[in-house]
């Protein structure tokens, strides 16, 4: 358990391969406001093949070109797993472009949790290509120029419920949307 002391940071920067296991997952947990800010200038974490991952108490605010990036390193048969994100906020996310707060590919057996998403400036909330086996519940989407929750490009299993979406322009939940067809997982 990495605890993250109150303050403001910029960009985390990519991390490969941060894998724990079943009986001891790796978890960052901010105590107090803890605030990723990049001033509009990169992403706030992207995470490459991990495992037993825990992000927990985090607010991600002012990034670009998106809040948090998770995925599998573009190896579709080893997928990113068993990653949960609880009580997180995304705002501010983007400057125009197709900017999602927290984009997802080939990511498997996932728990989304108590989160807020507000301001993914031209994307979606939480956009998924190739996510498997995972659970979006107790979370509040707002202000949101495209899109809440965006499954596609071979997603399955993904239980979105108890969510709150209000003053979404577009679709609370897009089951579908267009992938190249060599991005899809499987």
């Amino acid at each position: 358990r990495i605890r993250i002391a109150a303050g403001s940071y910029g960009a985390i920067g990519s991390v490969r391969n941060l894998q724990g296991t079943a009986q001891a997952p790796i978890a960052l947990v901010g105590e107090g406001a803890v605030v990723i800010d990049t001033g509009q200038t990169a992403l706030a974490l992207h995470l490459i093949d991990p495992r037993y991952v825990v992000l927990e108490g985090i607010t991600i605010q002012n990034t670009w070109p998106h809040g948090i990036n998770i995925d599998d390193g573009g190896s579709y048969d080893t997928p990113a797993e068993y990653v949960v994100l609880r009580n997180m906020t995304f705002r501010n996310i983007g400057t125009g472009g197709n900017n999602d707060c927290l984009k997802m590919s080939g990511v498997d057996h996932f728990y989304i949790e108590g989160s807020s998403f507000s301001g993914c400036n031209r994307g979606e909330a939480i956009d998924m290509v190739g996510c498997h086996d995972g659970v979006i519940t107790g979370s509040v989407f707002f202000d949101l120029p495209v899109n809440g929750v965006q499954t596609k490009g071979g997603s399955a299993d993904v239980l979105i419920h108890g969510n709150r979406f209000i003053n979404i322009a577009q679709r609370s939940i897009n089951a579908g949307g267009s992938t190249d067809p060599n991005l899809y997982r499987p």
